[in-house]
C-alpha cells in the first residue's frame, strides 16, 4: 500500500497476499477495496499499516464460500 507519494503505508503479508489474491481471482468479478484507516506510527521508528475494507460481490452464483485463513466473508 503506497500514498500518493509513494511513501509505503503498508502491505499485506506474502502468504495472506498469495490466499487473497486465489480467492479474489475465483470469485471470477471485479471487488472494491477502501482504505478505511492508517494505523500504526505513533512512536518513533514504529511502522504504519492500514485496515481494508473489501466489498464483495454477490456471491450467489460461487460455486464455493471463499475463505482466508478459514474464514469466509460471513464472519466479518
Amino acid at each position: 500500500m503506497e500514498r500518493f507519494s509513494g511513501d509505503q503505508v503498508g502491505y499485506i503479508p506474502k502468504d495472506m497476499a498469495r490466499q487473497l489474491a486465489a480467492t479474489l481471482d475465483a470469485l471470477g468479478r471485479n471487488v472494491y477495496a477502501e482504505v478505511t484507516a492508517i494505523v500504526g506510527g505513533k512512536c518513533p521508528g514504529s511502522s504504519l499499516g492500514v485496515r481494508i475494507l473489501f466489498t464483495l460481490p454477490d456471491t450467489a452464483s460461487v460455486s464455493a464460500s471463499p475463505t482466508i485463513d478459514g474464514f469466509t466473508a460471513d464472519d466479518f
